[in-house]
């Protein structure tokens, strides 16, 4: 009987090796299970980054295209604007004197 005893604990403690070693890789394959889907996710928010970032491009490209037509704009709106401070100076002259 004596000699059964180290044979049975070698036997239950194998069990609990293995029982708690299936446990850890059940759960590391649940775990990458998750993170694939997370990684899916992550996936779709970089790809929905991306089109907000081309869109912001397009709006930068087309701002840049009207630049010319704006800066030739207010350059006509500054050579007024410069002669009417020129009629309002000659204005204020004259009623100050």
């Amino acid at each position: 009987m004596n000699e059964w005893i180290p044979a049975i604990l070698t036997i239950v403690i194998n069990l609990i090796a293995i029982a708690f070693f299936f446990g850890k890789i059940s759960q590391n394959v649940n775990n990458l299970e998750k993170r694939m889907g997370m990684d899916d996710e992550a996936a779709v928010r970089k790809n929905n980054k991306e089109d907000a970032w081309k869109t912001k491009m397009e709006g930068l490209q087309k701002i840049h295209e009207m630049l010319p037509t704006c800066v030739e704009a207010f350059e006509g709106i500054r050579r007024e604007l410069s002669g009417l401070s020129g009629k309002v100076d000659t204005l204020i002259g004259i009623a100050h004197k």
